[in-house]
């Protein structure tokens, strides 16, 4: 995330601090895909202070659906 938007080194803390946050407040498989603080608290939880961060997004092509030569990630760039 912090290559992508060209943001110096120095906020390399900050860009991990924000990844961890947005891992604990993402859907976990083992609660079949419930929010952790859903699950704690009892209540629903607003995400919608969260803001677009801005990054490019891999997702992995199966062998099956996909030549030899072919590209083995298509990329899913965000918009703003």
């Amino acid at each position: 995330m912090r290559i992508h938007e060209a943001l110096p080194k120095t906020l390399c803390a900050e860009t991990m601090s924000t990844t961890t946050y947005l891992i604990n407040k993402g859907p976990s498989i083992p609660l079949e895909f419930k929010i952790l603080e859903e699950e704690w608290q009892g209540k629903d939880v607003s995400l919608s202070h969260l803001k677009l961060f801005g990054c490019v997004s891999y997702v992995r092509v199966i062998d099956a659906d996909r030549d030899k030569l072919d590209p083995k990630e298509k990329i899913l760039g965000l918009s703003r």
